[in-house]
């Protein structure tokens, strides 16, 4: 999917700042998830192992 396809023409600067900030936080949570879950899926496994 292209990017500049999703931009409008009549966007303005504000909401594609506040936009791009959203993406960030997305990126941000869905990083924390993984960490916590890859920690979860370890910490069973050392447990299982023992």
């Amino acid at each position: 999917m292209n990017p500049a396809v999703m931009i409008k023409p009549q966007e303005t600067p504000e909401q594609r700042e506040l936009r791009r900030r959203n993406v960030r936080l997305g990126l941000t949570l869905a990083g924390v998830v993984l960490v916590l879950l890859v920690g979860f899926v370890l910490r069973r496994y050392m447990l299982l192992g023992h």
